[in-house]
């Protein structure tokens, strides 16, 4: 599995991460209903995530159906900071004035063109983003390689059943696109 290679560049020495909470702002929209079957992947996808995340050094939140007003509503946000021997958040590579790194998901069991449209938006205000889809659908996505990478976006290739995801592609790792939509993220998150 290339799980580790998800997780931002850790190059400063960290302590492991005290807790990782999970916020969602599912409850903004009222009483929106979204197909079970693509739900039960994003949590399963979720959960496998937080596994991998669990090992690593750093602070982290996660978030479900993030609105970031003008760039859509991403399925899972996924917010770190690097933290110091005291477990305190510190400034990284990633994190002018403290920001955080924020990586992006969407996820699709149908239509992955539609989702890897809506992945590139979220590079705006994310450091990272990708589109995560059933495994049985990533080598017709590959097929179009040279889309994801110039979008800048990754490709993850998700088994639902077994809780697994290897990266396909890597995606473009860098600063947001726009440091005002990553400033608005902050703020819409209520992390600064």
């Amino acid at each position: 599995m290339h799980q580790k290679a998800l997780l931002p560049n850790e190059t400063e020495k960290t302590s492991p991460s005290k807790k990782i909470q999970r916020r969602s702002h599912r409850l903004n929209f009222g009483n929106v209903s979204r197909r079970r079957g693509e739900s039960n992947f994003v949590l399963a996808f979720e959960r496998a995530y937080l596994r991998e995340a669990q090992t690593s050094s750093r602070a982290d939140m996660r978030y479900r159906e993030v609105p970031v007003s003008g760039f859509g509503v991403a399925d899972l946000v996924w917010i770190s900071w690097k933290t110091d021997d005291g477990g305190h958040a510190v400034a990284s590579e990633h994190a002018k004035a403290h920001l955080p790194h924020i990586t992006a998901f969407e996820m699709k069991i149908k239509d992955w063109a539609g989702g890897l449209a809506q992945a590139a938006r979220y590079r705006f205000f994310a450091h990272r983003s990708f589109l995560v889809i059933p495994e049985m659908q990533v080598a017709l996505a590959l097929k179009m390689r040279d889309t994801f990478v110039s979008a800048g976006v990754g490709l993850i290739a998700f088994d639902s059943t077994t809780g697994e995801f290897q990266v396909a592609i890597e995606g473009e790792s860098g600063s947001p696109l726009s440091a005002r939509a990553h400033k608005n993220a902050i703020e819409r998150l209520r992390l600064k």
